[in-house]
């Protein structure tokens, strides 16, 4: 096998011009693993090719249905049982979201790396240390190998959170440790709900509804209908506090809702006992991480690749340990001692919802509420895992006969565990729909989706193309002189978001960009919403909630995939792809009455058929609830 050139891979940006420049030859070849990196290259006039270049479609579906595979990697192995407690593997409270979106990166690298050098034979390749590990694996040891950059530990992507609010017209956001927003929100939550009254203690003789996660500003109908059915509603947010605004004390102290704190029902001697266990299983992860084994699922096509991952997983457990045991014994205390009827959660793969969930017991029902946009075919129906329906605990509410189907059809979900109820989050747009549709005020809201990892989807070609339309666009909105730009951001916590607001503030600093603001409010003042979407199967909720609000929308789709959902088939939605002439169309939309009144035509028929209880789904749930 003939020698070739040299490779310099990097995939992280801990490294300056001149470490890489003096590996540059004729010879040599420099690739950027992702969009950040190839940026950064940019900005230093280095010349280099993208690696990811050399995935096809196939790798990319390949990467998804391995990283699902791995979801449940300590189970069926007796070694990672010992991380057992009280019932509950310490293994299973990671949100399987945080590992999906972790794994998939990491195996997108090693499928790039491994792709790349099959059948090659470089004399030299340059490399960070993270990646110098798996080229170890797959070339012959001729091949010198040199780090390059600092040595950087992998973090999981719930390690720190995000805090955003909107300053006026300023948007602000900024990151901190788990740990110190873990204190701030106790301290905040402790000083508001003794001061209102919110905590709860002793329960009554009313029938109990735990809500995990809700933001009560979202559902506060639901909240509202669930007290006028005798229901006492109890809400348990680790995550995002339930007392966050204004709105959300007045609705809980208006219902006689209350708020729950575990590290309120833990004792000294129960805090006593927990700091033993933390000792005893920090030195349980100590030892299953020295052990030689490799779980079977960790390699692709011969090549493992657990020793490049398990760092990084069992050093996120150890972070984490204190707070996972807190978490399952005191949900564990609080269900023991409080008959809980119902259960609802907005899906089953997070932390506090994994601890609740595994520890109710049959007289508790558990309900999840359909909380998205969820529209899938069977070409796509791999993606529905982001709608745990293949994880369905007890019993699932949906929003109308469309989801209803599809779950009976694909997943053999009987009709009695399914409560086909409507939207709850959706009931205010609805009574409001009517007054909102005249309230226009000379605007556009664009609704720019960032790209997301966990599809594996996140190709620097996309960053590319989205940076390319998204300046394209907001030029030729820019030639509406009569009308104002405005921008909504995706409320998660990804990181393209701050790409996003970054590219658009360096076009116009005056277009005001929104983080928190009400997406009723926004869209109830536009005249037209338009939604950039990376993926055709991942449709924004955006496009519900304009349907609703009879707004035309428009959805331009970026890997210009386009599937039969029903908004597609009753031509709710003017989907379209970045080669349309974007002045004529909204030309077109903003003057053309005829055509306007044939898009809400087209919506009602749309919602008449994917949503069932227009504007009283929450009365339908919590009825429902109050007969479990």
């Amino acid at each position: 096998m003939l020698l070739e050139e040299n490779y310099v891979f990097l995939n992280d940006i801990e490294f300056t011009k001149e470490q890489v420049v003096r590996f540059v030859s004729s010879k040599t070849i420099i690739y950027s693993m992702n969009f950040k990196v190839h940026k950064y290259l940019e900005t230093l006039s280095i010349e280099h090719n993208i690696a990811e270049d050399i995935l096809d479609e196939d790798d990319l579906t390949s990467l998804f249905d391995m990283t699902v595979s791995l979801h449940n990697w300590y189970k069926g192995s007796e070694i990672f049982q010992k991380m057992e407690f009280e019932g509950v593997n310490i293994f299973d409270i990671m949100d399987d979201t945080e590992f999906h979106t972790f794994m998939i990166m990491k195996l997108y690298e090693i499928c790039i790396l491994r792709k790349f050098l099959k059948n090659k034979s470089p004399k030299k390749i340059i490399a960070s240390d993270q990646l110098i590990r798996v080229i170890q694996k797959i070339l012959p040891e001729k091949t010198e190998l040199i780090k390059i950059g600092k040595p950087v530990d992998d973090n999981m992507i719930f390690d720190n959170i995000e805090i955003k609010f909107d300053l006026g017209k300023i948007p602000i956001s900024f990151k901190t440790s788990r740990n110190f927003y873990k204190k701030t929100k106790s301290l905040i939550e402790d000083v508001i709900c003794g001061a209102n009254n919110l905590w709860f203690s002793k329960t009554n003789k009313k029938k109990l509804v735990l809500l995990l996660e809700f933001n009560p500003s979202l559902y506060s109908e639901l909240i509202s209908q669930l007290s006028k059915n005798g229901i006492q509603v109890i809400l348990l947010n680790n995550r995002r506090s339930s007392i966050w605004n204004r709105d959300s004390i007045s609705l809980l102290k208006k219902t006689n809702s209350k708020v729950l704190s575990l590290e309120h029902i833990l004792s000294k001697d129960d805090l006593k006992f927990l700091k033993h266990q933390k000792r005893k299983y920090l030195n349980i992860l100590d030892e299953l991480s020295k052990i030689e084994f490799v779980p079977e699922k960790f390699s692709i096509d011969g090549l493992t690749f657990w020793d490049e991952l398990k760092f990084e997983i069992f050093n996120t457990y150890r972070k984490r340990i204190e707070w996972y045991l807190e978490l399952i014994f005191g949900a564990k205390k609080f269900l023991k001692n409080t008959k809980i009827d119902s259960v609802l959660s907005l899906n089953v793969i997070g932390e506090t919802e994994k601890a609740v969930l595994s520890q109710i017991d049959e007289t508790t029902n558990s309900v999840m509420l359909e909380h998205a946009f969820a529209n899938y075919t069977e070409e796509i129906s791999r993606y529905d895992i982001f709608s745990n329906y293949s994880l369905f605990p007890d019993k699932i509410a949906v929003w109308g006969n469309v989801q209803k189907k599809y779950i009976s059809e694909t997943h053999n979900i009987s009709n009695n565990q399914i409560i086909n109820c409507g939207s709850p989050r959706h009931d205010p747009f609805f009574k409001n729909s009517t007054i909102n549709s005249k309230r226009k005020q000379n605007v556009i809201l664009l609704c720019p989706r960032p790209i997301v990892e966990p599809a594996a989807r996140h190709h620097t070609r996309m960053y590319i193309k989205y940076e390319k339309v998204i300046k394209k666009l907001v030029s030729d909105l820019q030639k509406f002189k009569d009308k104002k730009i405005v921008v909504k951001s995706h409320p998660g916590d990804i990181e393209h978001n701050h790409e996003i607001q970054k590219i658009i503030n360096e076009l116009d600093p005056d277009i005001t960009i929104h983080h928190t603001s009400s997406i009723e409010e926004l869209i109830t003042i536009s005249e037209i919403v338009l939604v950039i979407s990376p993926d055709g199967y991942d449709p924004s909720t955006v496009i519900l909630e304009s349907i609703i609000l009879e707004k035309p929308v428009i959805n331009l789709v970026l890997d210009e995939k386009f599937y039969d959902f029903s908004y597609e088939k009753n031509n709710a939605v003017i989907s379209t792809s970045e080669n349309e002439n974007f002045i004529n169309l909204l030309t077109k939309i903003l003057n053309d009455s005829k055509f306007q009144n044939e898009i809400k035509t087209n919506g009602k028929k749309f919602l008449d058929e994917y949503l069932i209880n227009h504007g009283t789904a929450s009365y339908h749930l919590a009825s429902k609830l109050a007969q479990l």
